[in-house]
């Protein structure tokens, strides 16, 4: 779990990176000298800082990262917006998603946050494979008390229970056919990504959970080498995430050939042993 020097560092960067970094653009040397010379300006950005780690809810800020990573199909093909929806969330409480049950996911998935096309959230970002600085995307949303999600993706009334594990789902249709796409990881033996119990009055601190931290994915692959199930044909080492396909179903008609085969086999030798 976080420790609360790293929850307090993830809370106070927003208001302290104008200040750690003097080679950042926008006069930030003499924006460090003026604080130096203004305790009044630190104490409010310190104050600024706890009272926004003290919020009673739980910030999730959530994707890849601040850099450019290759966020590709089963075959090497750019993953776009237009095609995929890229979502944040869990499945209910009762169902555990593994490979023999992907046809269950989605009838058994809570939505907390999603990246979509059209999406006016301001928080959200999606920049595909080729836009500078490369693929990346990024999300924010909250937990409330009584357990909720304020994104606008998620259903007003759907609770994320404490202590359910948070997954992110990327796919171009619900349905687990020979055309579909998927990708599922999540964050389990490291940074455990598991929604915290929050109550009013009490302080929660915000949470980061990246691309970086991902050691589970049950279908399709991240970070290069992290893979689960699904078929593909694109043979790279360096991408960041990799949707992977389904194998199609034999169809009725090939059914119907090997059964309609099986029966002139088994008619020619009951022929000839007369």
């Amino acid at each position: 779990m976080r420790s609360y020097q790293e929850s307090y560092l993830g809370a106070h960067t927003r208001y302290s990176m104008f200040v750690r970094n003097p080679s950042s653009r926008g006069g930030s040397f003499l924006g460090a000298q003026f604080l130096r010379q203004s305790p009044f300006v630190v104490g409010f950005l310190i104050f600024l800082s706890f009272s926004q780690a003290s919020k009673a809810q739980m910030g999730v800020d959530w994707g890849t990262s601040a850099l450019g990573q290759s966020l590709i199909q089963s075959d090497g093909t750019p993953i776009t917006l237009s095609d995929f929806s890229v979502e944040l969330g869990t499945f209910t409480p009762w169902f555990t998603p593994t490979l023999s049950n992907y046809d269950s996911w989605v009838s058994n998935w809570l939505v907390f946050d999603a990246i979509t096309s059209g999406d006016v959230d301001l928080d959200d970002l999606f920049e595909p494979v080729g836009a500078s600085p490369g693929g990346r995307f990024a999300g924010t949303a909250n937990l409330l008390p009584g357990q909720t999600s304020d994104s606008e993706d998620a259903n007003a009334a759907t609770m994320f229970p404490a202590g359910s594990q948070a997954y992110v789902f990327i796919r171009n249709s619900d349905v687990p056919d020979e055309d579909a796409e998927w990708l599922l990881y999540t964050s389990q033996a490291g940074e455990d990504w598991e929604f915290s119990e929050v109550l009013l009055g009490q302080a929660q601190f915000p949470v980061t959970w990246f691309l970086s931290e991902v050691d589970t994915v049950l279908w399709g692959g991240a970070n290069g080498g992290t893979l689960g199930g699904g078929q593909y044909t694109d043979t790279s080492t360096d991408f960041g995430l990799r949707t992977h396909n389904f194998v199609p179903e034999p169809s009725g008609i090939v059914f119907l050939f090997i059964g309609s085969w099986l029966w002139v086999g088994r008619r020619r030798r009951v022929v000839g042993a007369r």
